[in-house]
């Protein structure tokens, strides 16, 4: 009874990895188009990547999304190991897909401390389909 038992867990063990190790690789679009396209699978990840911009005291920052179909991991922020005021290095966000449909997502590079999106020096629009 307890290799039986032994045996079944071990099965699991072996299926809960293999389904990890064929999980898909995150797609990753370059946003340094004004609009641009792209289409991920559901349940899939997208890094998008944005420009670098020189102005210091400014950053890229999401205005537009349905995060019932995209959902972000977190802030666009610098590409990873670069410091937030290194101006000179692209930035990037990473979106969950949710479910299937259609995400416009937007973009504009703003003044940090500020809300006020009528002085955006840059817009992206990025549109995603989830299939």
């Amino acid at each position: 009874m307890k290799s039986l038992a032994l045996s079944i867990l071990m099965g699991a063990a072996l299926l809960a990895g293999m389904a990890r190790a064929a999980a898909p690789e995150p797609v990753t679009h370059d946003a340094s188009e004004k609009k641009t396209a792209v289409a991920v699978r559901v349940t899939g990840t997208l890094k998008i990547v944005l420009p670098a911009m020189t102005e210091t005291g400014r950053q890229w920052q999401i205005i537009s999304n349905d995060p019932r179909i995209l959902k972000p991991q977190a802030e666009v922020k610098p590409v990873t190991g670069a410091k937030a005021a290194d101006h000179t290095v692209p930035w990037e966000v990473t979106f969950v897909a949710q479910r299937p449909g259609r995400s416009i997502v937007r973009f504009v590079y703003v003044t940090a401390d500020k809300t006020d999106l009528v002085t955006a020096d840059e817009m992206r629009e990025v549109t995603v389909r989830v299939q």
